[in-house]
């Protein structure tokens, strides 16, 4: 029985999931592009890499409260489509970890591609998380993350 309970993966002393208090409701969720340079060529007058977009943002002021989008403008949110993003992220686990990066571009990371920030109930702190461009995947497809802290 003690071999049983010790006989485990070192991956479980480690926090697996993209964001903390996954139990607790989420209240705010952002989400911005990055511009990573691809499509440069066919463009006037490009961002900088690493330029987000315009950040959506959808927010509630309570867990029963219905989603709004208030930014880039200010109306009521599809319920199902926030809900199912928000669902995603926050129970999200990760696999095939990376300790001690050198290089975060290896990983598709340096720029991200993606930001999401997503801010709970419980202790009203964003968390941030950065995903990489689909161009990096690990060996069973899945696109690398990184969180903020």
């Amino acid at each position: 029985a003690q071999y049983f309970e010790l006989d485990r993966s070192l991956d479980l002393l480690r926090s697996a999931f993209l964001v903390d208090n996954r139990e607790s409701p989420v209240l705010r969720f952002e989400m911005a592009w990055i511009f990573t340079g691809e499509g440069a060529e066919d463009m006037t007058d490009p961002p900088e890499i690493g330029t987000e977009s315009t950040p959506v943002i959808v927010e509630r002021e309570t867990p029963e409260s219905p989603w709004r989008v208030s930014a880039p403008v200010d109306a009521l949110a599809n319920q199902e489509a926030v809900d199912a993003i928000v669902r995603e992220v926050q129970f999200t686990v990760g696999r095939s970890f990376r300790d001690d990066v050198e290089n975060y571009s290896d990983y598709g990371l340096d720029p991200a591609r993606l930001r999401m920030t997503i801010t709970n109930a419980a202790d009203a702190t964003p968390q941030t998380v950065f995903l990489g461009n689909t161009d990096a995947t690990d060996e069973k497809g899945g696109v690398f993350a990184r969180r903020e802290a």
